[in-house]
């Protein structure tokens, strides 16, 4: 994990991991300070200790996603570009996390703002090539964070969390976006002035 550079590792923990986060972060940074003055050249000028953010797990998130299409009836789904029936498709989970950012690997806070997180279909995981010495949980699946440039990595969905922040989000937009066409029907209505549904408050959609 880290590293970025040929020749060098940079050993990553979680703040408060040892009971104190401040003379941590202190050590991490004077650490990377004495890195710095052997290799001006090819490092940073500084380090960031992410902020704590406890996340919520890949997989929860997955599955509340999954809650909020389910719930909703066929024609929504439909109208929206869901499968009628069946599992969800590569295309739609990369909609559905379009937002999520990630929080933590393995245990360990990052700061990915740009990197976003798309779940891996295939059956063979790379998980193991990124994380050779972490154990591997079989059955699984992989989920890729990139950001298209400098950030491409492999973990396992289990292993993933995600900005609380980040979360509600994603949940937020599917939500409105199946709710929608539901809100356009009752504030027609409430125009027109007539009928049983020019009487519902636009919270019911």
């Amino acid at each position: 994990f880290g590293m970025n550079w040929p020749g060098c590792a940079f050993p990553i923990f979680q703040p408060g991991a040892l009971g104190n986060a401040k003379p941590e972060s202190e050590s991490l940074r004077t650490s990377w300070a004495t890195a710095l003055a052997s290799r001006q050249a090819v490092l940073p000028p500084d380090v960031v200790v992410p902020a704590a953010d406890p996340g919520v797990r890949l997989d929860k998130v997955c599955n509340e996603l999954l809650r909020v299409v389910e719930i909703d009836g066929v024609g929504v789904r439909m109208i929206e570009g869901f499968p009628e029936q069946g599992p969800l498709r590569p295309g739609d989970w990369k909609q559905l996390l379009r937002k999520v950012r990630v929080a933590a690997i393995h245990g360990t806070a990052v700061s990915m703002d740009t990197a976003r997180v798309q779940l891996c279909q295939s059956q063979v995981s790379r998980a193991r090539e990124c994380f050779p010495l972490i154990a591997w949980e079989r059955g699984s699946l992989d989920a890729i964070v990139s950001n298209g440039t400098n950030v491409t990595f492999f973990a396992q969905v289990h292993a993933i969390k995600v900005t609380s922040v980040s979360t509600d989000a994603a949940i937020g937009e599917v939500t409105w976006r199946l709710n929608r066409h539901r809100l356009r029907i009752l504030l027609r209505a409430r125009a027109a002035g007539r009928g049983p549904l020019a009487t519902l408050e636009e919270d019911v959609a």
